[in-house]
């Protein structure tokens, strides 16, 4: 599932902080697909996007993600901010879960149309993981923390279509991960890593 340049605590990221003033970045807590749902996942996603007749950028398969919670702080630097989110995520207690998502949509943002998979009844495993984490970076000094709804971005199209009804697309999660995204640069890295244990 990781492949070279997505090794699980990079020391570039903690030897190296200036980086981010030369290269913009965004750090968020997600789940990644099993990495068997990464094929199917891809094609699913090249299937609809086509019938679609979207034009825009795919997201490409290694980079398919839920977002649970983006993390910054302006007073803080990247190390500081790394630091906090680490120790807020290594104590969370939640058990695996299974996720299954089976509506596309799109929707609106600064002119384009993001495509993603999403759940008509919501994830609320999903949504449970999501406040647990919150309040354990809140308790490392965190502000304003708020979460989307679950969704996998497909997608950046030229525009968008109605939600529509598909066949479940189900996996079970059993961690998540801190994400480092290198703006423009269409990278993640991957700098820490938690189990599901309960």
């Amino acid at each position: 599932m990781f492949s070279s340049s997505q090794t699980i605590d990079r020391p570039e990221i903690g030897a190296r902080p200036r980086d981010a003033a030369l290269v913009p970045i965004n750090l968020f807590f997600a789940l990644l697909p099993e990495p068997e749902m990464v094929a199917p996942l891809s094609h699913l996603s090249e299937t609809i996007c086509g019938a679609h007749r979207f034009r825009g950028n795919r997201n490409w398969p290694n980079r398919l993600h839920l977002t649970l919670l983006s993390v910054g702080h302006t007073q803080w630097d990247v190390v500081e901010i790394v630091r906090r989110a680490k120790l807020a995520a290594a104590r969370v207690r939640a058990t695996p879960f299974e996720i299954a998502l089976d509506i596309t949509e799109s929707f609106p943002v600064r002119g384009s149309f993001p495509f993603v998979l999403g759940s008509g009844d919501g994830l609320h495993k999903f949504t449970a993981l999501q406040k647990l984490l919150a309040y354990e970076l809140a308790c490392e000094g965190f502000e304003g923390l708020r979460g989307a709804d679950a969704h996998m971005t497909l997608m950046w199209a030229d525009h968008g279509v109605d939600e529509y009804p598909i066949a479940p697309v189900r996996w079970t999660v059993r961690d998540f991960v801190l994400v480092c995204s290198h703006v423009g640069q269409s990278r993640h890295d991957y700098i820490g890593r938690w189990p599901l244990r309960g």
